[in-house]
């Protein structure tokens, strides 16, 4: 009994505290580039260069008329995370001069008119809660088209599947992914019916 129960608690501090990999990306010297689609490594954490495109949908008033705007916008390079079975954390650093695009398990967020990130705290998105931590935030949130450079941290919880983000002038780092290990599970899995038995 006392084994099981020794088991359970060492295997909930362990699950608690299971990170899949951590990476500052100071394994590459300064201006490492890489081209378009090709895949690369950082302390055990996987990404690919991509580009991505913000889709931006609104409703305007114009010379008397009402319309639709629809537009995907360029927003240019960035990065894939080529995620690890079960990742239920993603977190970094990012820093950005002007528009940026995220999807979230292959659904993009809904684009507000000054495409900052900041506007995804509190919310959720296929799934995943978005916490946003602003470190500092510039321009004119709002307006139309307006460019906003921000830094911050974005984190995201919930079962992620896939995660890519890309933007003007866009730069992130000390990035985290959290999984929960096999191992923690199965040993929190075989403690329960013990520690059931403990407690009658």
């Amino acid at each position: 009994m006392r084994i099981a129960a020794v088991c359970l608690f060492l295997s909930v501090l362990h699950y608690q505290s299971s990170l899949a990999a951590f990476t500052d990306f100071g394994d590459y010297t300064e201006w490492t580039e890489f081209a378009i689609g090709e895949e690369f490594q950082s302390n055990e954490l996987s990404f690919k260069a991509i580009e991505l495109a913000q889709t931006f949908t609104t409703t305007l008033v114009h010379t008397e008329l009402l319309f639709p705007l629809f537009a995907d916008l360029h927003v240019g390079p960035g990065v894939e995370f080529l995620l690890p079975n079960n990742t239920q954390e993603i977190s970094f650093f990012y820093e950005s001069g002007g528009g940026r695009a995220i999807t979230i398990n292959g659904v993009e967020p809904p684009s507000p008119r000054d495409a900052s990130l900041s506007f995804l705290d509190g919310t959720s998105v296929a799934g995943v809660d978005i916490t946003t931590v602003l470190d500092y935030q510039s321009g004119e949130p709002g307006s139309f088209f307006g460019v906003v450079g921000e830094a911050g941290i974005i984190t995201l919880r919930g079962p992620i599947t896939s995660f890519a983000i890309a933007g003007v002038e866009l730069s992130i780092d000390d990035v985290s992914v959290i999984v929960p290990e096999p191992s923690s599970l199965l040993l929190l899995l075989l403690g329960l019916p013990f520690l059931s038995r403990w407690r009658a």
